[in-house]
């Protein structure tokens, strides 16, 4: 059987998850001298290095895809072009409609 896409809720949460589980694990590398990481290796060590890489990587993902959703505009009624070639539903109308909605959103 093949594998199905993960819709974006799904993704949202194993970053989540991915984020938190990475945030336990790097609360285990702590500076304890000068040069010397709590695991006894030297400070930072390849692991706090890891966990912070994977911390970040994930929170720009989250936050590319809320721009990216955000930037989504959203049809308040459905436009075609047959429709705007009909006059059944302008263009200009549609977005202004969408951007009376979005600024009553914010």
């Amino acid at each position: 059987m093949g594998r199905r896409a993960m819709t974006l809720a799904e993704i949202r949460e194993y970053a989540w998850d991915r984020i938190e589980t990475a945030r336990t694990k790097v609360h285990y590398h702590r500076l304890v001298s000068p040069e010397l990481c709590s695991c006894g290796r030297a400070w930072p060590c390849a692991d706090k290095r890891s966990l912070t890489a994977e911390i970040d990587h994930y929170q720009d993902r989250l936050a590319r895809m809320e721009a990216e959703a955000a930037a989504v505009p959203v049809l308040s009624r459905p436009v075609t072009i047959l429709g705007i070639l009909r006059g059944e539903a302008p263009l200009l109308d549609v977005l202004r409609e969408n951007a009376a909605r979005l600024g009553a959103k914010s």
